[in-house]
């Protein structure tokens, strides 16, 4: 046993782990991509604090 709270299980593991279980189908399909524009609901880029840091600020 180890890590932080000496668990013998890793509860993320075990969480997925029971999600797999319950909803199988839901957990391993995935969905194609439409065209750039469409269907897409969310863009990532450089986070507030490392934009700052790169422009110096």
């Amino acid at each position: 046993m180890g890590g932080l709270g000496f668990n013998i299980f890793n509860p993320a593991h075990i969480g997925r782990a029971a999600l797999m279980v319950s909803w199988p189908v839901a957990m391993t399909t995935w969905s194609k991509m439409q065209d750039v524009g469409a269907g897409v609901d969310a863009m990532t880029s450089a986070t507030p604090l490392n934009i700052l840091k790169m422009q110096g600020l």
